[in-house]
């Protein structure tokens, strides 16, 4: 029998049996896929900032340099 003691806001819960084989086999995996695309989210939007502070920066060099 497979047991895991899941704690959840101070709450202690035991999974066992069926429960458990479904959490390993649908949950792990739908976890795994939201958390790797919330970081590649956030290492997008860490991108597309450092490319519009870059393009800030060229455009203010270009207005100021041509006057």
């Amino acid at each position: 029998m497979h047991k895991l003691y899941h704690k959840v806001d101070t709450k202690t819960f035991l999974l066992q049996g069926e429960l458990l084989d479904k959490m390993k086999n649908e949950l792990i995996p739908v976890i795994a896929r939201k958390t790797y695309l919330m970081s590649a989210s956030m290492r997008t939007a860490l991108i597309v900032n450092e490319q519009a502070k870059n393009l800030l920066i060229y455009y203010k060099r270009i207005t100021y340099d041509s006057e």
